[in-house]
């Protein structure tokens, strides 16, 4: 009795700490270093709750726990959609008018996300219950001696994780160790794989995080100035300048994947694979940014930010002397860049016109509220009657999700139909994606029309490459493997976002190369004969001879040609036997270094530095 009626403050925090751990169940460590992020998270918790007078504790478990709802739940939603997690700070930065797509959020949720909205609830009644059944009194003295035990549980923790990322660290530090993936994060799955959800969470507010360089001997500046003077030279090929002085519809389709070019539903864009250059290997990552990141490493050969911080929206005021737009300006040509949504979004008013182009959004295309590709298509193919020479960039918007039925307008309703006539057992979302996908397709196919009747399809190159995978669809891929092999694709590459290169004058032509939206930009400089500094760029073309490819994704595997690595395991998987496995090894951690490095690049905003314009301006 004694025992129960001097401990009966503790109660409301039994209720929040069994509410935490059913709450973040999937994501609580067992072992290793992830167990003391954890922990300190729920000894603070409880102490901040002991804190609070009595009579507010029972709101402050429902506040604690609601917020611990929120964290867990966004996260498992936004991996289910994105393969990766997120930080607060990404989400602090996006721009208020994206959280208008949050209907597409909901269409991820399952039944057991039910959890992160009942447990709030469910404790607060049982606490409301306790109270009245029994009468929880201060008792300053086992408070105290509470809050300071949960203190001194909490501090220890803290000292021994730090002690622990400080012994990891090799002399010089390399990329693998702890301490520098905690200190640096270069990708959230790999981070979570060694400290969890909940240390991820507690690092967003680490006050002792110090960034850790691998050669801290050398500026920052001085590093990535000599990761552009190691760029090899382009080599000329039998492509080099084959599309000189034509003009370029360059279309970022959205979500467009390989699965969904089908000589069927969607004619024109398998037409325009089949018969055009198809690049097998190429593949866009879904990082943080999604679609925006795609964008920039395709318009700069740069790589985005990888520090939270969305980087359309966060450094589209930086400096960026090169870019595909201001390269074709420089010949002539007139850039512009199209999309059937608001400005606003990704802040594409801004970043747009700061890599040359002129740009048009929704209510310069009088395309209001989302309207399919199909009719965004006329307004902007205006651009061939007024100008000899144009480059034109068109990001498309049909296939976002969600991907409910109700989201199909009557023409696309039809084509969902189509769809179930021809694959009848496919679920309804992945149904609508292909619906999307088809208005589309029926919209190029009236623009390749176009452009024979008006004369000018001879001198006008298409490029279409998808932005990323399909958001929360083809979470089972197996049924699909007799569809791939039905359309010629091979399975490994099915779910691969397409990189796609047309002329009505070119062979039909297949491309292996493992590649990334960094190639896009070099490969065209290539195939117009356009004149680039090949030092300030991450890309190579895709049809040199010497590049052995390089793709990365967002679970930190790095691929080129010739082997697999895994970061987050350490491990080289071969494609090529010509070298020892340690020689690729060695390759491999250069090119992780490098990748890391390259993000740094914008978010130092490099091209403003003293440093850039003494090594690639004042020569």
């Amino acid at each position: 009795m004694f025992l129960k009626r001097n401990l009966s403050f503790l109660t409301l925090n039994l209720f929040f700490t069994i509410g935490f751990l059913i709450i973040a169940y999937p994501h609580i460590p067992l072992e290793g270093l992830a167990m003391r992020p954890f922990l300190v998270i729920l000894f603070l918790s409880n102490a901040i709750l002991l804190i609070i007078p009595t009579k507010l504790r029972n709101v402050a478990v429902f506040i604690l726990l609601a917020l611990s709802a929120l964290y867990f739940g966004l996260q498992t939603v936004f991996y289910r959609g994105f393969n990766q997690y997120g930080l607060i700070k990404t989400a602090l930065s996006v721009d208020k008018s994206m959280f208008k797509f949050a209907d597409s959020a909901l269409s991820m949720l399952v039944f057991s996300d039910v959890r992160f909205f009942a447990i709030p609830f469910v404790a607060f009644w049982l606490g409301v219950k306790t109270i009245k059944a029994q009468k929880i009194e201060d008792n300053f003295i086992h408070q105290l001696l509470m809050i300071v035990l949960l203190g001194t549980f909490s501090y220890v923790h803290i000292l021994g994780f730090h002690r622990e990322l400080n012994l990891s660290l090799n002399n010089p530090a390399k990329l693998q160790d702890l301490a520098v993936i905690y200190a640096n994060i270069p990708n959230t799955n790999v981070f979570t794989s060694h400290f969890g959800l909940n240390g991820l969470l507690y690092r967003e507010f680490d006050p002792k995080t110090v960034a850790i360089e691998i050669q801290p001997e050398v500026t920052l500046e001085q590093q990535i100035s000599d990761m552009f003077a190691s760029n090899r030279e382009p080599v000329d090929n039998g492509m080099t300048g084959i599309f000189k002085d034509k003009n370029l519809l360059l279309i970022e389709a959205e979500s467009l994947n390989n699965i969904a070019i089908d000589p069927i539903l969607t004619p024109t864009l398998y037409m325009l694979k089949t018969e055009g250059i198809f690049v097998e290997g190429y593949n866009s990552p879904l990082l943080a940014g999604s679609t925006s990141d795609t964008e920039f490493m395709v318009n700069t050969s740069l790589l985005p930010s990888n520090n939270g911080k969305i980087t359309f929206n966060e450094y589209a005021d930086a400096d960026f002397p090169h870019s595909l737009a201001k390269s074709f300006n420089s010949l002539g040509y007139f850039s512009m860049a199209s999309h059937n949504n608001y400005g606003i979004y990704y802040n594409r008013n801004v970043m747009l016109p700061n890599l040359g182009y002129t740009f048009y959004d929704a209510i310069g295309l009088e395309a209001y509220d989302n309207v399919e590709d199909s009719y965004v298509i006329d307004h902007i193919k205006w651009i061939q009657y007024e100008y000899e020479k144009y480059f034109s960039f068109w990001i498309t918007f049909n296939a976002h999700q969600p991907y409910g039925k109700d989201t199909l307008n009557e023409d696309m309703l039809k084509y969902f139909d189509l769809v179930s006539e021809r694959f009848p057992e496919m679920p309804e979302e992945e149904k609508v994606y292909f619906a999307k996908n088809m208005d589309l397709d029926r919209g190029l196919k009236e623009l390749l029309i176009d452009y024979k009747n008006s004369e000018v399809l001879d001198d006008m190159v298409i490029i279409i490459y998808g932005d990323h995978f399909p958001k929360g669809l083809f979470a089972d891929r197996e049924p699909y493997r007799n569809q791939c092999e039905s359309i010629g694709m091979k399975f490994e590459h099915c779910f691969d976002t397409p990189l796609i290169i047309w002329n009505n004058q070119i062979e039909p032509m297949i491309v292996e190369k493992t590649s990334s939206p960094l190639d896009i930009a070099p490969t065209i400089y290539d195939l117009f004969d356009i004149e680039y500094n090949h030092h300030l760029v991450l890309g190579r073309s895709v049809f040199d001879p010497t590049y052995d490819g390089f793709n990365f994704n967002e679970y930190g595997v790095i691929k080129t040609d010739s082997y697999v690595y895994d970061t987050l395991r350490d491990t080289v998987v071969l494609r090529n036997w010509t070298k020892s496995e340690e020689t690729y090894r060695l390759e491999a951690e250069a090119l992780y270094q490098r990748l890391l490095l390259g993000y740094k690049v914008v978010e130092n905003n490099y091209f403003a530095s003293r440093e850039y314009r003494e090594r690639f301006v004042s020569n």
